[in-house]
């Protein structure tokens, strides 16, 4: 009889310490996937208020610029005034024409008056930018970001919170077959947990890309967000609508589905300690 309850007590043991474990990584997961779909939403939303800069930046070329060479003035050698004044004296005599008067000075041109400067406006009715407005412009302006960092951050963000989603589905399933295995307890709130996880990562997916034309997924390519895809929705209430829904509609059921996992695990962890009789 001993012996049984010793095995039992060990099969226990490391049943507990294999559920530390994954305790640990589950919640790990959970921020790490959080947080990457957190910037997903962050990036949405400033570009749909103008925080993100999408003029073509001229690429500068990588070749030295070659200096011009100095482009010396060639050297006009001049007689001396008196052999020139010699020479125009024949000519003059040959020819038979008068002397050339020496010519009259230009008349001084009368310089413009200067303008009257701009009358200000002093009324009390113009408008004036508050000190709030222009810190609010200049914070703006610090907040805005290039295309290029935008599409940057897009892509990592579409990583991590796929990795992420993938690692928190095994790990929620490797939970469920300690407890299984281990008669831990808790089996209800478990199994629900890792089928939200499992729903959470079938929207995440981007569909778009595998299945393109047939479904899509709560991930965006920065294409998607940063093209022209939806240029309608600036025109047209429908378009606007079916925008929302694409980048957060979806994006709250994937928020959701998280939430209501990781609250399951944690009632699976109280459901087992009290089976255990480790809590109350």
């Amino acid at each position: 009889m001993e012996p049984n309850v010793t095995q039992e007590m060990i099969d226990t043991t490391d049943s507990l310490e294999a559920v530390s474990v994954m305790k640990g990584m589950k919640n790990f997961l959970f921020w790490v996937l959080l947080a990457a779909l957190a910037v997903l939403q962050i990036i949405f939303w400033m570009n749909r208020g103008g925080l993100i800069d999408k003029t073509p930046q001229a690429v500068q070329s990588a070749e030295p610029a070659v200096s011009a060479a100095p482009q010396t003035s060639p050297i006009v050698m001049l007689a001396a005034p008196s052999v020139i004044a010699e020479q125009v004296e024949q000519v003059v005599q040959k020819v038979g024409l008068p002397e050339e008067a020496p010519a009259a000075e230009p008349m001084p041109t009368p310089t413009p008056a200067p303008e009257p400067p701009a009358p200000v406006d002093l009324s009390p009715d113009a408008p004036k930018p508050t000190v709030i407005e222009t810190l609010k412009d200049k914070e703006m302006e610090f907040l805005k970001i290039s295309s290029v960092i935008a599409r940057r951050l897009i892509r990592a963000a579409n990583f991590v919170a796929f990795m992420a989603a993938v690692l928190y589905c095994l790990t929620l399933l490797m939970n469920l077959k300690i407890s299984l295995t281990g008669k831990l307890g808790g089996i209800n709130h478990i199994a629900r947990a890792f089928f939200y996880s499992l729903f959470l990562l079938v929207i995440l997916t981007p569909w778009q890309t595998l299945l393109p034309g047939v479904v899509i997924g709560a991930i965006y390519l920065p294409a998607e967000l940063l093209g022209d895809a939806w240029s309608k929705a600036a025109t047209s209430g429908f378009w606007k609508t079916l925008l929302y829904l694409r980048f957060t509609g979806l994006w709250l059921v994937v928020v959701w589905l998280l939430i209501r996992a990781q609250m399951r695990s944690i009632k699976w962890a109280r459901a087992m300690l009290r089976r255990l009789g480790m809590a109350r």
